[in-house]
């Protein structure tokens, strides 16, 4: 069995002893075994380091332990030498010493041992279905306005959490379901705390616990029925539950677990003082920034009504009259201006285009001569006897026929007066 965990070597070289204690080693706790046993405490020492050494007997043999710092400080018994005790424990093998020694991960006076096999085994059996998967777990509100309770009437835990309460949020109600918190009658009850917590609308958070106790003083907390009522719970739940170093299947459960009662309000409902002094610092600084900007605007509106024309408008109204007064005798005097230069141009151009005009030649005597349609004649070779021609005068015209054709060029002729 140990062959197939030792390194391969040359056949002509011996293992080392390290290597026959590794290859060991490798071998017990590559299974990782997880054993329960049961023997008398011998040879219990406790280091100044924190550990506890001790051996395990019984009438045939006997095996070394150690029970590190960490698992020395949760449990609820002293080892002692004599003590008849059952303990679950990793085998594990010290490779220095060459031996095997038992880890022990809890420890128990013997006669314990069937009850913490169930827890185990139930432990187990929860996992698996996922009941303690973070996954599921429901959000503890910021703001809880009413507190459910599941705990004894009579117990410490509820004098300690209407204490913590009245302190921090007197305003905060908080509805009990009073419960026996331990025996045999207390999972019911629980069961039945929780349920009635589960149809109470109102409810924004629940805290279930009790105080202190021995691991069956506590024993209720590892009932199954409990651990599935707090899972099928539509509110969140808080643990409270022992001391700090008590664990139970409920706190696995749970969405949140407090080590203490105190603890789980203080959790769960913020300080009332601290809260207003918070909300008292905010206020104070909204209104002194509301007073900075309340004093920006007055000396801003101070500003504005100092000027001349804020306090006297009339007299600004009075003087865009005058100004636009002002700016209409200017534009009429402009307008009379142009419109004399236009005209006057005007009539220069007429008087030029009325030199121009053939009309005027007419007037002194002149006639234009034309041939149908309307051909101006400038050459008497352009006509011929019997032709018509028409004659415009100054005034009027005539329609003539011609009788003669004469090519010389007669002198020019002066009109007539």
């Amino acid at each position: 069995m140990i062959a197939p965990f030792l390194p391969p070597h040359d056949c002509q070289k011996p293992y080392s002893i390290f290597e026959i204690n590794s290859g060991v080693a490798e071998s017990i706790e590559r299974s990782n075994c997880l054993v329960w046993v049961e023997g008398e405490i011998s040879n219990c020492k406790a280091a100044s380091s924190g550990h506890i050494y001790l051996t395990l007997k019984d009438t045939e043999s006997q095996i070394s332990a150690v029970m590190w710092k960490s698992t020395a400080q949760k449990i609820a018994i002293l080892p002692e030498n004599g003590m008849m005790v059952s303990a679950i424990a990793i085998i594990r093998v010290y490779k220095k010493g060459g031996t095997y020694q038992l880890d022990i991960q809890k420890l128990q006076l013997a006669g314990e041992g069937a009850r913490a096999k169930a827890l185990l085994k139930l432990k187990l059996q929860l996992t698996t279905e996922g009941l303690f998967d973070s996954t599921r777990k429901k959000p503890i509100p910021h703001t809880v306005r009413r507190l459910g309770v599941i705990t004894s009437l009579h117990g410490a835990a509820l004098q300690d959490i209407i204490r913590v309460v009245s302190m921090r949020s007197p305003q905060t109600d908080v509805i009990i379901a009073d419960s026996a918190v331990q025996g045999e009658s207390a999972p019911i009850q629980l069961v039945r705390g929780i349920r009635l917590m589960h149809e109470l609308a109102t409810v924004d958070c629940v805290i279930i616990g009790r105080g202190g106790g021995s691991t069956e003083d506590l024993w209720a907390f590892n009932d199954e029925r409990v651990v599935r009522a707090i899972c099928a719970c539509s509110k969140p739940i808080i643990s409270a539950i022992g001391h700090e170093t008590d664990y139970t299947l409920a706190d696995l459960a749970a969405d949140l677990r407090a080590p203490t009662p105190s603890a789980a309000i203080e959790m769960v409902i913020p300080d009332t003082e601290e809260t207003s002094r918070f909300f008292l610092s905010i206020a104070s600084r909204v209104l002194t920034q509301c007073m900075g900007f309340l004093r920006s605007k007055h000396t801003d509106f101070s500003r504005l009504t100092s000027r001349f024309g804020l306090k006297r408008p009339q007299r600004i109204i009075d003087e865009g009259q005058q100004t636009l007064d002002l700016l209409g005798d200017r534009m009429r005097r402009a307008h009379e201006t142009l419109v004399h230069s236009k005209k006057a141009a005007l009539m220069f151009a007429a008087g030029k285009l009325n030199a121009l005009s053939p009309l005027t030649t007419l007037s002194r005597g002149y006639c234009i001569a034309t041939k149908a349609p309307n051909i101006p004649l400038k050459n008497a070779a352009n006509l011929h006897k019997g032709d018509f021609i028409n004659l415009r005068f100054s005034q009027g015209s005539a329609h003539c026929k011609v009788l003669d054709i004469a090519n010389q060029v007669s002198p020019p002729i002066s009109p007539s007066p």
